[in-house]
């Protein structure tokens, strides 16, 4: 009897700390010369660490899910291209930033042709959390100078863009070509800032407000299983 009991409690205390935070390694895709630090379907995971905007107030994690990266061709040459869904995390729940980006393009890529190419809304809401590796971030400056920004700077691994009206972002990559941190600023006041999790990056498991219910159903389940065995031993 108390062998089932321990053995119940380690079990619910493991799939607790299962659900909650599950790291993983992250793969990356070379297709052709071109590679991008996320195999399809993967996902990293940043935590908002600052905002002053009530949109970006409720933020709590922000997610870069890679749905699809495959090659296609355009204007006669071929290149990588990252279809992407970006979910915000706030009240419990993972939500879609918006049904329209589900599986939107993000990026196109060819390492030998120096081309680099990102949708309007990912320049224009300025989300550069993942891009194509060995880190080039003169490449990603001059595209993005082709939107017309006003400045660019380089600093290290930190790129800094000036996106007129005042509004400055800073992204600094790691050698994977990830985001460790994204700011965005307004006269000198942050709008936002998210750090990733852990250099180890941690997957939060997108469960929402269907945890807690899973929780109970796991154990009203795991119980009835014990009860039988006592029962049967009686």
């Amino acid at each position: 009897m108390k062998f089932a009991n321990k053995s119940l409690v380690l079990l619910l205390l493991s799939s607790i700390i299962f659900c909650s935070f599950l790291p993983i390694t992250l793969g990356e895709t070379t297709l052709g010369d071109s590679t991008f630090p996320l195999d399809k379907d993967e996902s990293i995971t940043w935590k908002s660490v600052n905002a002053t905007e009530p949109y970006y107030e409720e933020i709590e994690f922000v997610r870069f899910s890679a749905t699809d990266v495959y090659n296609a061709s355009l204007n006669g040459n071929r290149y990588m291209f990252v279809n992407y869904t970006l979910w915000f995390y706030h009240n419990f729940a993972w939500i879609k930033k918006s049904l329209e980006d589900e599986n939107a393009f993000y990026l196109s890529y060819n390492y030998t042709l120096n081309f680099l190419n990102w949708s309007r809304l990912v320049y224009f809401e300025a989300y550069l959390l993942v891009v194509p590796i060995p880190l080039n971030l003169t490449l990603i400056s001059n595209t993005i100078w082709e939107y017309k920004v006003l400045n660019s700077t380089i600093n290290g691994n930190k790129l800094i863009l000036d996106y007129r009206n005042s509004t400055i972002i800073e992204a600094t990559f790691n050698s994977q070509g990830i985001t460790t941190t994204l700011e965005k600023k307004t006269n000198n006041t942050t709008i936002f800032k998210w750090e990733l999790i852990t250099d180890d990056i941690i997957i939060i498991i997108p469960l929402g407000n269907y945890f807690i219910l899973f929780l109970i159903i796991g154990i009203v389940s795991i119980l009835s299983i014990e009860r039988k065995k006592i029962k049967l031993l009686k």
